[in-house]
């Protein structure tokens, strides 16, 4: 089913390329981008990440959130300053849209601070945050302490394209 609306975004970016010099339609080109990511579902859980404080909070029957760690609204610069290489490549965009659909399970509060975080390259958000990420063991389906282990690393990995293209074109200068 995510492969629909991969093609709906797609489309979507292809049909609004001549709107993307223009700053004012930038966010609401990035919105469209990023509806079709979230409404695809979780179809890219890989690996199964949660946060040690959603966990805790899971325990205690609050609410958690899925984070899309990837950032699929930046991400979205990165194809449409480069249609040549990752919209008008069909494979390549398709790579990106499920790698976009990544998400981690995080409590509400770490979603939020995550969300407001623009000044840190993406794959070290968690890092920079201290945000403490558990890995679910495989063939495991719930989220508990037994059921998970200590991530190795804080720091997600991330396409080299991707963490240049932030560093020139979105995270600030000092």
């Amino acid at each position: 089913m995510w492969k629909h609306y991969c093609k709906i975004g797609h489309d979507t970016l292809v049909a609004n390329l001549h709107n993307w010099k223009q700053q004012e339609y930038r966010r609401p080109i990035t919105r469209l981008w990023y509806v079709c990511v979230h409404a695809s579902g979780l179809p890219n859980p890989n690996p199964p990440l949660i946060s040690e404080q959603a966990l805790r909070d899971k325990e205690k029957g609050l609410p958690i959130s899925d984070d899309h760690c990837y950032a699929p609204e930046k991400r979205c610069y990165m194809i449409m300053d480069n249609p040549d290489k990752y919209l008008f490549d069909y494979d390549t965009f398709e790579n990106l849209f499920f790698e976009s659909t990544r998400t981690i399970k995080v409590s509400k509060e770490e979603n939020k601070l995550l969300s407001k975080l623009n000044n840190v390259p993406v794959h070290q958000r968690y890092a920079h945050l201290g945000i403490i990420l558990r890995e679910r063991k495989e063939g495991n389906n719930r989220w508990t302490w037994d059921n998970t282990i200590p991530y190795e690393n804080n720091v997600l990995e991330q396409m080299e394209d991707f963490i240049e293209y932030e560093r020139i074109n979105i995270l600030p200068t000092e």
